[in-house]
């Protein structure tokens, strides 16, 4: 949402030096391999959207 400010300066990242709390999601689903088609799809949408590392953590790290 905010990487194109970011990139362009016109957001600038502050307090770096604090360390930032992990948030996570977690899916609790019953044991088996059976999965449900429609917990299958909020599950890969979770991921596609929610999952891998935040935008702004790239831009920490051309800074460094």
């Amino acid at each position: 949402m905010v990487s194109d400010a970011i990139e362009s300066g016109t957001l600038e990242l502050l307090l770096l030096d604090y360390p930032t709390t992990e948030h996570a999601i977690h899916v609790v689903r019953p044991p088996g391999s059976y999965v449900p088609g429609k917990v299958r799809v909020l599950i890969d949408t979770l991921v596609e959207r929610l999952g891998g590392e935040p935008e702004w953590e790239r831009f920490l790290t051309k800074r460094e």
